[in-house]
């Protein structure tokens, strides 16, 4: 997406009559210079254009804590500059496992509150303990709305627009459902555990989509760099690999590329099936068995599973 049509899709987003939001983590890092880094938001905007989301976590380290900044009150139109640096920067950002830009919100709740409902809706019960989910980080996002648009919608609460980064830094629309639900289901809490597995998966796949790989016929050839999906598939290729015994995260990872690079249906067949059974008994590591297949045998693999 060009930074024209990102532009639009903000603008499209954008209701005359609320708020419109930019929200930050400073915990990402980010260069103090830049024009959206804290402290040039704060010269241009002056520091009442930012509210604190108060993690449950880092309640003593309110600096680290993101920002929910105004771009633009009722009434008022957002600094084109502005919003065009954010997405630059998000842009820029694609690459990064963690997120400076974390999304572009349009709501008519005043700034405190809806910074207040951002944190609160980040804690969650797990068992009999309740535990804080950063579900405002991209990643998480993406993959929240991914499981269950219900969920999405819970943790939405009352934003009518959010817009988040995607894996490639694609600006992209949180989905909109009606939902009775009160909270985020078990399920979608259970989901975001793998979410430090997935950003380590969907680092090595942006690596391996840039090398000049001699043989991988499925590799991903769209518009960006990483499909829209980027997310839910690489935490569906992670689960796949550790439902078929595997159990290390390189050997997971080595499985899961070679599904995304050779054949979505590789582990169907017989020579493979058996190297994932002699990883998954502790024999031998998943990469030095598939270092000792060559392209031809991977394309005849290929032709009896097409």
């Amino acid at each position: 997406m060009s930074a024209t049509s990102a532009q639009n899709r903000l603008a499209d987003i954008h209701n005359p009559a609320e708020y419109f939001y930019l929200l930050v983590d400073p915990l990402a890092g980010y260069d103090e210079h830049a024009r959206i880094g804290i402290p040039g938001l704060q010269a241009t905007l002056g520091d009442d254009a930012l509210a604190i989301v108060r993690r449950a976590d880092l309640a003593h380290e309110p600096d680290l804590c993101p920002r929910l900044v105004v771009l633009a009150a009722p009434g008022t139109s957002p600094d084109p500059d502005l919003v065009d640096a954010s997405i630059r920067h998000a842009e820029r950002e694609a690459e990064y496992d963690r997120r400076y830009v974390c999304g572009w919100l349009s709501s008519a709740t005043q700034p405190d509150r809806l910074a207040s409902g951002i944190a609160e809706r980040c804690i969650v019960e797990a068992g009999a303990e309740s535990r804080y989910v950063p579900f405002y980080e991209p990643v998480r996002a993406e993959l929240l709305a991914s499981t269950s648009i219900e969920d999405a919608n819970v943790w939405r609460g009352p934003v009518s627009d959010w817009l988040y980064p995607d894996a490639s830094g694609v600006v992209t629309r949180l989905p909109r459902a009606k939902t009775s639900a009160q909270r985020i289901s078990d399920y979608g809490v259970s989901v975001q555990a793998g979410v430090p597995w997935v950003v380590r998966l969907l680092a090595a796949w942006r690596t391996a989509q840039m090398d000049d790989l001699s043989y991988a016929p499925a590799r991903w050839r769209g518009a960006h760099l990483l499909p829209p999906d980027a997310a839910a598939q690489a935490y569906g290729q992670l689960l796949d690999a550790s439902h078929l015994g595997l159990s290390d995260l390189t050997d997971q990872l080595v499985f899961a590329l070679h599904r995304l690079f050779i054949h979505p249906r590789l582990d169907t067949h017989p020579q493979v099936r058996n190297a994932i059974a002699r990883t998954a008994t502790g024999e031998t590591s998943l990469a030095e068995q598939f270092d000792k297949f060559s392209d031809a045998m991977w394309a005849q693999i290929v032709a009896t599973l097409t």
